[in-house]
């Protein structure tokens, strides 16, 4: 009797080993999952910020690098149609170049 009382304490000693290193594997599972996320979040709000950071940058040397027109001009509408159309090639410059070649 004690040999079987032995053999089923020794069976739930084993069980309750094999229970636990299943939860250590799932909590170590777990916190590598956490930790890779915790990564990759952090690498995407630091990607956003600087691409934030960037255009605002870009923005400000836009902005910065034309002058406002004076407010008699904005009162002017030809100058406003004028200031809106492309800026065309001076056809006889280009001529001249082209036969100083």
């Amino acid at each position: 009797m004690t040999a079987s009382v032995r053999a089923l304490s020794s069976a739930r000693a084993r069980a309750r080993r094999s229970a636990l290193s299943v939860k250590l594997a799932v909590l170590g599972a777990a916190v590598t999952a956490a930790v890779v996320l915790f990564a990759g979040l952090t690498v995407r709000h630091y990607e956003l910020t600087a691409r934030r950071m960037a255009l605002a940058r870009n923005v400000a040397m836009v902005a910065g690098s034309q002058p406002l027109p004076s407010v008699d001009a904005l009162k002017n509408f030809d100058a406003i149609r004028r200031m809106s159309q492309p800026t065309r090639a001076d056809d006889e410059l280009l001529a001249l170049a082209s036969e100083m070649k």
